[in-house]
């Protein structure tokens, strides 16, 4: 473990001090006392003294410099592309945002060139210097190989089997992350719960169905770091189809995401004896009440104990979940440039 990375990916988000570190990392205070000197030394990171009370010593908190690395991140849904340029510090705003939707599916050039464009725009609105942007993070639909950035179908792409993070490289010249957008969320999910054991995650919502799988704590990927789909399970109708609430049919639409919710819930759990469900998701803000307790009643009147012992949680997560989870990514892979 890279426990210099380590540090720099926990204040980049929350400043900290050098005792809460030790904690956090499970090592010698006087191991973190070396590794951040050594950060102070080149400038990236930052102490003040914080006083908690009228007595006693002020903590020392250490935090990431502000303004000295950006990153500018894009969440595509569909042919829309949301842009948002952000401090390597992410408990700073937002410094710029902008929209662009295409008319249809486009080359994998085009899609590249789209998003230099909008870096450049991020960069004017904001008087921030193009070359204090060193990455650029990409979040899409589909089947996404996160470890190569090879897309392998995309709706916002004409083009299958794509090397996208390639040709972003070469079009941005900034670093480059190409990841699932459901990614996104479940990384904040693992960060928020610190959860270290097994547990599946279902966020239907937008439109799509993101998925989470997790091992011991730890995320399971395919081949080059192909992020899980549940998409293509053969439910009738179409998985992802069936969470959407038809405003003429609500009853109706929603006992059908309940069908379809006990489906997807009963072919993959068992796998690995899975007895933790999460469900989050913008879907449940406009479901009926009722559904996630008709799935819960499901599962438990079921005659296999593989499936009647799972157990659903849901959280209520915060608006635009997603593009913080892709922004504190981008941090991550910051951090991986600069030390």
């Amino acid at each position: 473990m890279n426990f210099t990375h380590e540090i720099l990916n926990v204040i980049h988000s929350t400043p900290e001090s050098r005792i809460s570190l030790a904690q956090k990392l499970q090592v010698t205070r006087p191991y973190i006392t070396k590794l951040t000197a050594a950060l102070l030394n080149k400038g990236v990171i930052e102490e003040t003294e914080q006083k908690d009370s009228p007595v006693g010593r002020p903590r020392t908190i250490l935090a990431v410099k502000k303004s000295m690395f950006f990153s500018v991140n894009v969440m595509v849904r569909q042919y829309t592309l949301e842009a948002m340029l952000n401090d390597y510090n992410t408990t700073e705003k937002t410094s710029a945002t902008a929209m662009f939707t295409f008319n249809g599916p486009v080359s994998p050039d085009a899609f590249a060139a789209k998003v230099n464009e909008l870096i450049n725009l991020l960069c004017q609105h904001a008087g921030v210097a193009r070359q204090k942007v060193i990455h650029t993070g990409v979040a899409l639909q589909g089947g996404i190989e996160q470890f190569t950035g090879v897309v392998r179908w995309c709706p916002a792409l004409n083009e299958q089997h794509v090397r996208l993070k390639d040709r972003l490289l070469s079009a941005c010249n900034t670093g480059v992350s190409v990841v699932n957008i459901a990614w996104c969320s479940c990384y904040m999910l693992n960060k928020a719960l610190m959860l270290k054991e097994s547990w599946l995650a279902f966020l239907p919502g937008f439109g799509s169905l993101g998925f989470g799988y997790f091992i011991n704590g730890n995320p399971v990927l395919g081949d080059n770091g192909f992020y899980p789909e549940i998409v293509h399970l053969p439910y009738s109708g179409g998985l992802e189809n069936a969470f959407v609430i038809d405003p003429l049919f609500p009853e109706e639409s929603a006992a059908r995401a309940v069908d379809a919710l006990f489906f997807a819930i009963r072919c993959t759990a068992p796998l690995h004896n899975i007895k933790q469900v999460l469900l989050a998701g913008e879907f449940f803000d406009e479901a009926p009440d009722w559904v996630i307790p008709r799935t819960e009643q499901l599962l438990s009147h079921h005659d296999s104990e593989h499936i009647n012992t799972i157990r659903i949680t849901f959280l209520k997560l915060p608006c635009k979940q997603s593009m913080t989870g892709l922004i504190r990514l981008s941090s991550d892979a910051i951090t991986a440039l600069i030390a």
